[in-house]
């Protein structure tokens, strides 16, 4: 099985258990899988995938689809360009977190 064909596996069954971002967390678990980057997997979709790294890859989107964040299962989530390392003991960063450190962060630019 190629990559295209598995980003697709993947992807309609995060979709049957309505998860909105399937596609994308598909591929993102998939480039998890094979230790390489997202746009190196796209950019290979041909590449033939071995049985090992299926069945790693599955184990991960069996997690994805019973609503576990990518962050857990990616065991890290990046805040303000660093990488964190994230699990279920810790919270995951938000979008949201990072506008209002920046929003601080311009409140108290000229003081110490």
């Amino acid at each position: 099985m190629n990559a295209l064909e598995i980003i697709k596996i993947g992807s309609n069954f995060l979709k049957e258990k309505e998860i909105p971002s399937h596609i994308l967390d598909s591929e993102i678990l998939l480039s998890k899988t094979l230790n390489q980057s997202r746009e190196k997997v796209l950019t290979n979709l041909d590449q033939e995938i071995c049985k090992k790294n299926i069945e790693i890859f599955k184990k991960y989107i069996n997690r994805r689809s019973k609503k576990e964040p990518v962050a857990y299962i990616l065991e890290e989530k990046e805040f303000w360009s660093k990488k964190f390392v994230v699990n279920k003991s810790t919270l995951i960063p938000r979008p949201e977190t990072e506008l209002l450190v920046g929003k601080l962060l311009e409140l108290y630019k000229e003081k110490k």
